[in-house]
């Protein structure tokens, strides 16, 4: 990852780091982190790469284009929390949220994947 214009934002194993134009923040797989965010209103720019690519990825991507073209993400454009269930399931996520046991996570993403589903807010399933 790493900026073009603005300051991003990272979280990696409890510590806050800030990256700013051309600096480039590498995350080992299977490191807790909260994914980049911007903590200021300045306009923010930024590449991000996942390697290998994975089904999730996939997912994320189509589906968050998709509903960038019909203005039907969050305030922030962002996923709300359905979406982001039914992106997770359907993608097969093997993403965790650092913190609450996994076992206990597992449950409560099928859970909001049903009912995301049920709601209509369905993810663009993988090519």
């Amino acid at each position: 990852m790493g900026g073009d214009r603005g300051r991003v934002d990272l979280r990696r194993r409890r510590r806050q780091r800030r990256a700013g134009p051309g600096e480039r923040v590498v995350v080992p797989a299977g490191t807790p982190h909260r994914d980049p965010f911007n903590e200021t209103q300045e306009d923010l720019v930024f590449r991000l790469a996942v390697r290998p690519a994975t089904p999730f990825a996939e997912v994320f991507v189509r589906t968050l284009g998709d509903l960038m073209e019909r203005d039907a993400l969050n305030d922030q454009g962002e996923f709300t929390n359905l979406q982001l269930f039914g992106v997770l399931r359907a993608g097969r996520a093997d993403s965790w949220q650092a913190g609450p046991p996994v076992w206990l996570q597992r449950p409560v993403v099928a859970a909001g994947a049903a009912l995301a589903r049920l709601r209509g807010q369905l993810p663009v399933e993988r090519a």
